[in-house]
């Protein structure tokens, strides 16, 4: 009995990476039943110059050394760091029938103990599961090299302090601000970054 329970237990539903719309679901499976049986869909993330994230999609021979994942029966290949930085993303087709891949951003703001912390709960991941260090944390008043997306947070005076873990990002006020002025500010800054397809942070030693 309690073997059972183990394989029971075990079934539980793969979580997906891409949630691809009907139209190119079916697009996926019918054309690639015209593929050789080894083909796939393949994934590549490149950067523009402003390094905003470009997804580069299309159809190739997977070789038996290639890291594969399968959803809804598609083999997938994500190439490079692609994968974390397309976890979560929509697939569809646009009208002229080339694919669409996008950022679903849910960003949730709840309340802290302390009255100027915000925490900011993303379903985008902000750190890396490689990363060194399993959080971070800067002082505006820190003379270090900081990521792109704390950097980009201090530009908002009002903020003293950041603390980020896997998908989350507590932000800290100047005790003369209030939040009623810069959470709407703040939420901004974060979506705008998590938009442009970023690689989640590896931190070693507060460098990204």
């Amino acid at each position: 009995m309690l073997q059972w329970l183990k394989r029971f237990f075990k079934k539980e539903k793969k979580k997906d990476i891409l949630f691809f719309s009907e139209k190119a679901l079916q697009f996926l499976i019918e054309h690639l039943k015209t593929l050789p049986q080894e083909s796939g869909l393949v994934f590549q993330v490149i950067r523009d110059k402003k390094g905003k994230g470009l997804v580069q999609v299309g159809f190739d021979k997977l070789e038996s050394n290639h890291p594969k994942d399968y959803q809804d029966g598609i083999p997938i290949h994500f190439r490079k760091n692609s994968k974390e930085i397309l976890e979560g993303c929509g697939v569809d087709l646009d009208a002229k029938g080339n694919f669409l891949v996008y950022p679903r951003i849910d960003l949730n703001v709840k309340l802290s103990p302390n009255a100027h912390i915000l925490i900011f709960e993303s379903n985008k991941k902000i750190l890396s599961e490689e990363s060194e260090l399993r959080y971070g944390a800067w002082e505006r008043s820190e003379d270090v090299q900081k990521p792109l997306l704390i950097d980009s947070l201090f530009k908002i005076k009002a903020i003293e302090s950041i603390y980020i873990e896997s998908y989350k990002i507590q932000i800290e006020l100047n005790k003369s601000k209030s939040w009623s002025i810069f959470e709407e500010k703040v939420s901004e800054c974060i979506l705008n970054y998590l938009e442009s397809l970023p690689r989640p942070l590896r931190i070693n030693s507060k460098v990204s």
